[in-house]
């Protein structure tokens, strides 16, 4: 005895398959936005990482320009002591030879 698909047979297969496509279009369009999901967030990230750097290097520019005029502080501190200690020179030079000379 076989059984006949009967009246609604054939419209329960055609809905299987119509559901069937349907999941597929589905599945698809979720792949596709998490694809360009993945792609805005990795455009952003990008972005962002863009902005960190630039933050970062003005920062490094800044931290120069401070180490700059500090060495030129430094600079001329030391110049002011070597300038000092070159008159400190000349005075103990000009001491030993007025001590040898016997004018202290």
């Amino acid at each position: 005895m076989e059984t006949s698909p009967g009246p609604h047979g054939g419209k329960k297969k055609e809905t299987k398959l119509k559901c069937a496509e349907i999941e597929r279009d589905i599945e698809e369009l979720e792949a596709r936005l998490l694809a360009e999901n993945s792609d805005d967030l990795h455009h952003q990230l990008h972005l962002r990482q863009s902005d960190l750097l630039d933050l970062i290097e003005e920062k490094a520019r800044s931290y120069a320009v401070v180490m700059q005029h500090l060495l030129f502080d430094v600079g001329d501190e030391a110049s002011k002591l070597l300038a000092w200690l070159h008159t400190g020179q000349r005075l103990v030079l000009g001491l030993e030879i007025m001590d040898s000379e016997g004018r202290l």
